[in-house]
């Protein structure tokens, strides 16, 4: 048993103790009494055992999108499609750098038509595999849309990394008859434990 779930045991421990104190009689089971100030003393041990795993919770169910995110991927120069798209940055940001098993890893990029012709997209989307190559695709945005000439388009979304290793993400768009790029400005997060 790790050191995180026996704090978290005796905390739930200690406010048991500071909730059911005041004692009780059930059938056969009897709940002595303890003393007002032991039964203060056990509520805020319970509170300060179980806060660490509350805060880990938290931060795994909520994804970071203020500044304290760090940045573990950037990419700012231009890149043209065969299709007119120009790629004008590509970023990827987490709480730890680098990334711990279960960070949200946020990933964004624009781009642009820099072509002279509108150009339908089926969607945007950012490519993800994890360690064991499997798809983790996320992020499906800019479902049907026309992208007229010099208009930008953003694809932004997060991805909970649940498995330590070598993960790898990069942007992308479908546009019905193909699905572009296959390798186009990929890169590489390693994940920790």
């Amino acid at each position: 048993m790790d050191p995180n779930t026996i704090a978290l045991l005796a905390g739930i421990l200690f406010i048991l103790i500071a909730i059911v104190g005041g004692g009780f009689v059930i059938k056969e089971i009897k709940i002595p009494k303890v003393p007002r100030w032991a039964r203060i003393i056990s509520g805020f041990l319970g509170l300060i055992f179980c806060f660490p795993f509350v805060i880990q919770v938290v931060n795994q169910i909520i994804p970071s999108d203020n500044n304290t995110d760090r940045t573990i991927y950037s990419y700012k120069d231009s890149n043209i499609s065969i299709h007119g798209f120009k790629l004008l940055n590509v970023l990827a940001k987490s709480v730890h750098k680098p990334p711990q098993v279960n960070d949200h890893i946020t990933v964004e990029f624009t781009l642009q038509n820099v072509s002279k012709n509108p150009i339908k997209v089926l969607e945007t989307f950012i490519i993800g595999r994890g360690p064991d190559g499997n798809n983790r695709d996320f992020g499906h945005t800019n479902e049907n849309k026309t992208i007229q000439p010099n208009e930008k388009i953003l694809t932004k979304d997060s991805i909970i990394v649940d498995v330590p290793g070598v993960w790898k993400f990069g942007p992308s768009y479908d546009l019905g008859n193909e699905t572009y790029p296959g390798e186009w400005q990929r890169f590489q997060v390693r994940v920790v434990q």
